[in-house]
């Protein structure tokens, strides 16, 4: 027998299902968030409708619709982590897995260089902006699309499309969408995935684990690393290089010397002694020399550089 209370509450979930397939607010999905913690009840009902609804879908194209920041707070700079249902999360990483490519399918190749970067409407309205020295090759096939990035600095906004889901090969790292904006970095091994609009779900790496990732979240994995970090941001941040700066709030000197490798084309070592100093600032993306002066400007370290490597020091 059903209780009224428990009436009660499906009639909720279905209501609340029903507004957020729309165009929700942050209000709604603060709302929503209160509505969901406020008794267990709650999230088991929601949790039930959004199943049955994924049941009645095609099982070859059900995703979860990514959760979208609003517009008027894309503009402001603001994202808010919207949590997801544990229905969700658990699908996001079931279906995350490979299929395999059709033989005729061709690869669209793109590299830039060390001076310039390159703006790439593909053909099915995706949008891809590489940074410099970059290597991705893409392949929009029928059933999905693909993206293997070789090497560098790519920023996606992804045409939605459930029936063909869109990944990102990264080393031994796959990253899976359907429609969403994020930003990719890969370098020596390492990994970052910063999402700015949508969920994204990321496989793979040592532990073979899958993490979902929403607006504001990023995911950072360093050679040697056992596991993924996965903290907020201010995802904007990880977009300033296509105005041509590199924003740090509080980032360890390595990070920069990270990002400064990859613009110079050579190593860029810190010595341990320096390793604790912390970096806050915008740099301006610039020749080699003056991006070194300006970081010496306002952190302090003193510049060895050559033509084969650049080291810092304490100063």
């Amino acid at each position: 027998m059903i209780r009224p209370t428990d009436r009660r509450i499906e009639t909720a979930a279905s209501a609340w299902f029903a507004r957020l397939q729309g165009e929700a607010s942050e209000t709604d999905w603060r709302a929503f968030t209160a509505w969901l913690e406020a008794d267990p009840r709650h999230r088991t009902s929601y949790d039930a409708i959004e199943a049955a609804w994924m049941d009645a879908e095609d099982p070859a194209s059900a995703w979860t619709a990514p959760i979208v920041a609003p517009a008027s707070r894309r503009r402001t700079g603001s994202y808010w982590l919207a949590g997801l249902t544990a229905a969700a999360a658990a699908l996001a990483v079931t279906i995350a897995v490979s299929w395999p490519q059709p033989a005729e399918q061709v690869a669209d190749l793109y590299k830039t260089d060390l001076a310039s970067g390159q703006a790439v409407r593909l053909a099915d309205g995706s949008e891809i902006a590489l940074n410099r020295a970059t290597e991705v090759s893409v392949t929009l096939g029928t059933e999905r699309r693909d993206v293997n990035l070789v090497e560098g600095e790519v920023s996606f906004d992804v045409a939605p499309d459930k029936a063909r889901p869109f990944y990102i090969a990264a080393g031994d790292s796959e990253i899976r969408v359907t429609g969403t904006e994020f930003n990719v970095v890969r370098h020596d091994g390492g990994l970052e995935v910063t999402v700015r609009r949508g969920q994204v779900v990321v496989t793979g790496g040592p532990a073979h684990t899958s993490s979902v990732l929403e607006p504001g979240m990023r995911l950072s994995l360093a050679p040697g690393d056992a596991a993924a970090r996965i903290e907020p941001v201010d995802a904007n941040d990880a977009f300033a290089w296509r105005q041509g700066h590199l924003v740090y709030k509080n980032a360890p000197l390595a990070r920069v010397a990270g990002d400064l490798g990859r613009y110079f084309g050579k190593p860029v070592h810190v010595r341990r002694d320096a390793a604790a100093i912390k970096v806050s600032g915008v740099l301006q993306i610039d020749e080699e020399a003056k991006m070194l002066q300006r970081l010496a400007l306002f952190v302090p370290i003193a510049v060895q550089s050559d033509a084969d490597e650049i080291v810092l020091n304490p100063r």
